[in-house]
């Protein structure tokens, strides 16, 4: 008991409400996942093919360099 009157009980109705509210909006959300959240999956997934595709072009051109370094490098 916090008060020991009818508050206890009323305080303990509003809580038990607020977790009912809070529990359906959770599960609302793992139903319905955000709108724009599919559409950047698919914008990404083609920066990452564009890139790819760039990459693979660019093996082509890749230069040797060195292995060591001149003992005068800082």
């Amino acid at each position: 008991m916090l008060f020991g009157d009818w508050r206890d009980e009323a305080l303990l109705d509003a809580i038990g409400e607020a977790l009912v509210l809070e529990r359906q909006r959770e599960r609302t959300e793992r139903e319905d996942p955000p709108a724009p959240l599919p559409r950047e999956v698919a914008e990404l997934r083609g920066q990452v093919s564009a890139l790819l595709t760039l990459l693979q072009g660019a093996k082509a051109e890749v230069i040797g360099l060195p292995r060591k370094r001149p003992s005068d490098a800082a």
